[in-house]
């Protein structure tokens, strides 16, 4: 255990507030480098009350790493998506390494890879990402438990292989961005899906929906492709009016914010406050 951590922690059960504000301000000034002593001494800790004091201090020291993880992510324009995954499973499972996850999705990507030849046509690459996904992975919906808080981590959606509409739409985005291939997710009412953008027209504004995008994925129902007529169908079974932006790709940056916000809603559906403050920071931090 580091020598200077060891000492402040020993103080930090001290009855003097001025002494506590000092020795937690110094240990969250350490940060990253404070974590692991503070999670041993944890560990082994002899009272409830010393324990209540650290996980403070850890938490202060993680929101602060996360605060500087989305601005990161902010700055480089939020053009990785699995960084953006990083930042909603940090809530989570606040020791997850970004590299780490990169790793479980690189290993997936492979695979998909070595099925893929120059010559395929997009709908023949959905075809190859969705065998190894759905038949080699076997991922599937969880429907007792779809909105359970961990099924918004990567990382727990790839280790159980069991996610909601919104964490399978994101690994499955994962894995066809790492493969550069377009895309991106379509925010519904009440739903989440992708659409396979048009690799030369995607991004132009002046062209209607159907030289934009070329298809629409559901990877809630195994990677299954949609036409325009069925997300008209959608929309006339929840008796929702069209809107462009219910046919247009969003950004990387909207989607995480759409799972960010469904995942509040959990959270404050379960009445915990202090999760439901960390996402409002990230939010105000992505808004």
């Amino acid at each position: 255990m580091n020598e200077e951590v060891k000492a402040l922690i020993a103080l930090i059960d001290d009855p003097s507030p001025d002494v506590f504000e000092a020795v937690s301000q110094r240990l969250f000034e350490l940060g990253r480098d404070a974590i692991p002593s503070l999670e041993e001494f944890w560990a082994h800790s002899a009272t409830e009350r010393q324990q209540r004091l650290i996980e403070n201090v850890l938490q202060r020291i993680n929101d602060n790493l996360m605060g500087d993880e989305v601005q990161r992510w902010v700055d480089s324009r939020c053009s990785n998506i699995i960084e953006g995954a990083h930042l909603v499973a940090l809530l989570l499972f606040p020791e997850l390494q970004l590299a780490d996850l990169k790793d479980q999705v690189e290993q997936m990507s492979k695979e998909v890879w070595l099925g893929i030849s120059s010559n395929l046509t997009a709908f023949e690459k959905v075809k190859v990402i969705n065998h190894v996904l759905y038949e080699k992975y076997h991922f599937s919906p969880d429907p007792l438990n779809l909105f359970a808080p961990h099924y918004f981590a990567l990382n727990h959606v790839i280790l159980t292989q069991k996610g909601n509409p919104l964490s399978l739409s994101l690994l499955y985005m994962a894995v066809g961005q790492q493969l550069g291939m377009p895309i991106y997710g379509i925010s519904l009412p009440r739903n989440f899906i992708l659409a396979y953008k048009d690799p030369y027209h995607g991004d132009d504004e002046g062209l209607p929906v159907s030289q934009r995008v070329l298809f629409y994925i559901n990877p809630f129902n195994r990677g299954s492709v949609l036409s325009k007529k069925e997300i008209d169908y959608y929309l006339n079974q929840i008796k929702e009016a069209p809107q462009e932006s219910y046919y247009l790709p969003c950004d990387n940056r909207t989607s995480i914010v759409k799972i960010l916000e469904n995942l509040k809603l959990v959270y404050e559906q379960a009445k915990n406050d202090v999760q439901v403050h960390r996402i409002e920071m990230i939010l105000n931090k992505l808004a």
